[in-house]
Formats: structure tokens, C-alpha cells, sequence
């Protein structure tokens, strides 16, 4: 018999006020501050249509609020000890659900174009999903670092790590929104997969699930519709869907260089959702290639600093969670700039810290507060908290 508690050494923060910060995280925090100033730039140009309005100057208020709301997050969060986020998981993820079932119950929120996503309170508009993303993460890491501490993964295991993520991916699915579940089953098969997850179990788990999203699109003719227009985009670019055509003639129209920052013109009321789900499309008219390629390169450059992070965190849990939620949120940049560029059929996600919303801009700053947070910590000091483990 295990005994109930295990007792873990868990590095203590050493960056207080004025400490040393890693280079990985100095890097991440410029890369976030310059995405988020990148969408303060482009969101209130990409708000303007043909028709003259004072529209821009709400976009880049709103926009401006949801960054400074999403910075306070960030900076307290990153503030928190690594033991709170390993504590606080379980009661996070339950949250998480409930207000994930709490969406689909007819009353409780208001349907928006056929969809149950959003509480909305007031003049404010969360999407619940974006904030229920960083939960499964956080929950999936505290499963799967107790679980290889044994030294031997069962299926009881993997079970634990992988059901709740799926519950919450099926529920998200349901508002519907098939690419927002689609992606919470995928962070929480790669947090267990790097947890330690067996093959054997990884082939029979993505065997069902790959023929359970086979069914789901199957069973929806405009998914299908979808990925029918996306391999039209290759073969007959003219008859491709518009959202396709508009979205590659924004792109290749700004050359190497670009018309400009503001002065693109497919944004004005020729480029759908062009402060959201279109924002690289316009980076690349009015930024050209060379703006569009430092985006990438960006990108990239998060990618190695939050996987630095990781490698220098003082414990499992703090390891898996600070890659999960650098996939995650980076994971949504790739899939966006992928389906503008026409790679993937189109999916409305739009680019974490620079696409116009509230609620995805908000929960991605927080994410990255919480990798500073986790990434803070340094192996040799020790600290001792207790992980429940297996009875």
C-alpha cells in the first residue's frame, strides 16, 4: 500500500523583487508584451469597414482593457508559489466543468448565432472554454506527475489523466464548438503523453478518438463542407469558399513588404472577421512577408522559452503544466496562422495576444503568468509540500 501523501521537493521562487530572472523568461515576457502591442496596432485598423464610424476607437479601448485586465492576471499569478497550482487544480477543473455544463443548460446563458459559449453578464462576454483550457492542463499535470512516480503507469492512470479532459473536450463539443473540444482533447493527450503515457495505451486511446472525430465530422455536412472548401483551395482556388480566396489574396497582396501598417484595404469589408479570425491575413498585407515571417519567428522563439522554462523547473508537475500551456496557447497560433495560409480547413481561433476578444486574450495572459510563475523556481532550493498519490 502507497502511503496516502508523498512528500516532493519543489523548488522555492527565487526571483522576488529584484531577483534574477532566467533568460527564457525575460524572453517570453518581450515576446508576449510585443504580441500584445502588434494587436493594439492592428485590431482597431482591422476594424474598419468602408462605411466611415467610430468603430476602430472602441476596438483598440476594448482591446487596451482586456489587455491591462489580462496583465493583472498575469502578474499575480505569476506571483504564486508552484504549490498553490498543483493544490488549487482539482477545485479549478471542477469549476471549470460546472461552468462548462452550467452553458448548456437552457436559461442559464443566451444563444449566440446557434451557439451556448458565452456567459454574458452585463456588457461583458466570457468564453467560458478559454479559461476551462488552462484547468484541464493544470489537472492533467498534477494526474500525470503522480502517476509516474510509481514507476509504473496503469490504466487507472491514464484513465485519470486523460477522462477529465475528454468530459470537458465533449462539453465544449455540445456548445457546439467542435474545434475548441477538438483542441482540449489534444493538450490533454500530449500533457499525459509527456507525463509518461505508455504506447500501447496512446495507440488504443488515439485509435477511438480519431474514429470518434471521423464520426463527429461526418455527422455535421458543414464540417464536412469545411474540408471540402479547404481542398478546393488547392485544386480550384476560384470556386474555393470565399473566407479561403480573401484570406490568401490578403496575404500575397502585401509583397515583401506590405501596404503599410492601417493602410491595407481587404479589411474593408472584403476580408471576413479580420480583427479576429483573420489577423495574420492582414499582418501579411500590411507587414508583408518580412512582418509576417518576425510573427512566425516569434512564435517559435515562445516556443523554446517556454520549453526552457520547463527544463529548469524543480519538479514533474511544474514541468508538465508549463509545457502543456505553452502548447496550448501556441497551439493556437499555429492552427490560425495554418488556416489562413490555407494549411488547415477554417476554424474560428484567432491569435493569441494579438486577435481582438476579451476572453481569449485575458485567459492566455494568464497562462503565460502562470509559466513565470511555475518557471521561477530553481531545483536546489527546497521547498516541501504534499501530492495526494495512489492508495
Amino acid at each position: 500500500m502507497i502511503s496516502s501523501v508523498q512528500a516532493v521537493s519543489v523548488p522555492q521562487a527565487s526571483a522576488g523583487v529584484g531577483g534574477e530572472q532566467p533568460l527564457a523568461a525575460v524572453v517570453l515576457a518581450f515576446l508576449v508584451a510585443s504580441f500584445v502591442v502588434l494587436g493594439l496596432l492592428i485590431v482597431p485598423g482591422s476594424s474598419i469597414t468602408a462605411e466611415p464610424t467610430l468603430r476602430h476607437q472602441e476596438y483598440f479601448f476594448r482591446q487596451l482593457t482586456f489587455a491591462t485586465v489580462g496583465t493583472l492576471a498575469a502578474a499575480i499569478a505569476a506571483r504564486l508559489p508552484a504549490g498553490f497550482w498543483l493544490k488549487i487544480a482539482p477545485i479549478a477543473y471542477l469549476v471549470a466543468a460546472a461552468g462548462l455544463v452550467a452553458l448548456l443548460v437552457p436559461g442559464m446563458t443566451r444563444e449566440i448565432n446557434g451557439a451556448r459559449r458565452w456567459f454574458v453578464v452585463g456588457p461583458v462576454t466570457v468564453q467560458w472554454s478559454e479559461f476551462a483550457r488552462i484547468a484541464v492542463v493544470l489537472y492533467a499535470a498534477r494526474r500525470a506527475a503522480r502517476a509516474g512516480r510509481s514507476g509504473r503507469w496503469r490504466w487507472r492512470d491514464t484513465m485519470g489523466c486523460l477522462v477529465p479532459g475528454l468530459v470537458a473536450s465533449a462539453l465544449v463539443i455540445a456548445e457546439p464548438d467542435f474545434g475548441g473540444g477538438l483542441l482540449i482533447a489534444v493538450l490533454t493527450m500530449a500533457v499525459s503523453f509527456l507525463g509518461g503515457i505508455p504506447w500501447s495505451h496512446l495507440i488504443v486511446l488515439g485509435t477511438v478518438g480519431g474514429l470518434g472525430a471521423v464520426a463527429a465530422l461526418l455527422s455535421a455536412p458543414y464540417r464536412m463542407a469545411r474540408i471540402a472548401g479547404f481542398l478546393q483551395a488547392w485544386t480550384d482556388l476560384q470556386n474555393a469558399p470565399y473566407q479561403v480566396k480573401q484570406s490568401i489574396l490578403s496575404f500575397v497582396s502585401g509583397g515583401l513588404w506590405g501596404t503599410g501598417l492601417g493602410a491595407g484595404w481587404q479589411k474593408l469589408g472584403f476580408l471576413p472577421e479580420a480583427s479576429t479570425d483573420y489577423v495574420f491575413a492582414v499582418i501579411g498585407e500590411e507587414l508583408g512577408l518580412v512582418g509576417a515571417v518576425l510573427v512566425i519567428a516569434g512564435w517559435m522563439a515562445f516556443v523554446w522559452a517556454g520549453w526552457s522554462l520547463a527544463e529548469r523547473a524543480g519538479n514533474r508537475f511544474a514541468e508538465l503544466a508549463i509545457r502543456g500551456l505553452v502548447f496550448a496557447v501556441s497551439l493556437q497560433a499555429f492552427i490560425h496562422i495554418a488556416v489562413v495560409l490555407a494549411l488547415l480547413p477554417p476554424k474560428g481561433i484567432g491569435l493569441p495576444f494579438v486577435s481582438y476578444g476579451g476572453s481569449n486574450l485575458t485567459a492566455s495572459l494568464l497562462a503565460v503568468g502562470i509559466v513565470l510563475g511555475l518557471g521561477r523556481s530553481r531545483p536546489r532550493a527546497a521547498q516541501s509540500w504534499e501530492v495526494p498519490a495512489r492508495t
